[in-house]
């Protein structure tokens, strides 16, 4: 079962994760950190022990869907295991990618049998 983040805590990973992968940037405001975490590609392995990848993403850019998602991994020094998120926010023409109402949750891979005719 999917469990949302509170504000706070969802803008302590996104920080956590964007200063980690990308240690040597400049200082950032609250919107350019959402941007860079949006666009931030997958890295295997990183130093230390820590690991983020990019599992899944959807909508955004013109001609995509408004509503837009990214499905990603994070492991943490302490993590045993990674912990899997979904982050769910807008895109729309005129403004790009809109992160006011961003919501973070915890997820869990979930095996599905799905049974198509052909």
């Amino acid at each position: 079962m999917a469990e949302k983040l509170n504000d706070s805590d969802a803008l302590h990973l996104i920080t956590r994760i964007v200063e980690f992968v990308l240690p040597r940037r400049e200082e950032r405001g609250y919107f350019s950190i959402w941007q860079e975490f949006c666009y931030l590609n997958s890295f295997g392995e990183l130093e230390d022990g820590y690991e983020y990848k990019v599992i899944e993403s959807y909508g955004g850019g013109e001609g995509g869907d408004e509503y837009c998602y990214k499905i990603f991994s994070w492991k943490d020094i302490n993590d045993t295991e990674p912990k899997f998120y979904r982050m769910d926010y807008n895109y729309y023409s005129f403004s790009g990618s809109n992160f006011d109402d961003v919501e973070i949750y915890q997820v869990n891979p979930v095996d599905k049998v799905v049974t198509q005719y052909e």
